[in-house]
């Protein structure tokens, strides 16, 4: 069975602004580990100001295109939920859905932010 990774919305920004050698480690991997969003991280970048236009928007679609989705259903909803009460360091919703996918896929976490997920049980971070 292939490891699976769910991936920050931090990484996928980086990504699009020119930052691209994480994503592109992960991708080198995409053979053995399944690369997985939260359908919140599509939210979170369809929210920015530059997929106003619309290169950057398609560019946006393009890059989440490569990845498969995992939907917010009433489980990662009610862990994400969890998750925010009892994490304080956790102060985004979306964060905490972003966790709470990952920890009910039994999926390894990438992100740039380790500090914000840190003593979330059961999480485990991506090299």
């Amino acid at each position: 069975m292939e490891k699976k990774v769910v991936i920050d919305t931090n990484i996928l920004v980086e990504y699009l602004r020119g930052r691209k050698r994480i994503l592109e480690r992960l991708i080198v991997q995409k053979e053995t580990e399944e690369l997985i969003i939260s359908s919140i991280t599509i939210l979170e970048l369809f929210a920015g100001r530059s997929t106003k236009d619309r290169q950057e928007e398609q560019k946006v679609r393009s890059l989440i295109g490569e990845f498969s989705c995992v939907e917010v259903n009433k489980l990662i909803a009610e862990k994400g939920g969890k998750i925010l009460r009892d994490y304080p360091q956790i102060h985004q919703m979306a964060d905490a859905v972003i966790a709470a996918t990952a920890l009910l896929e039994k999926a390894y976490l990438a992100t740039l932010n380790k500090k914000h997920y840190q003593g979330v049980k059961g999480l485990k971070f991506w090299p």
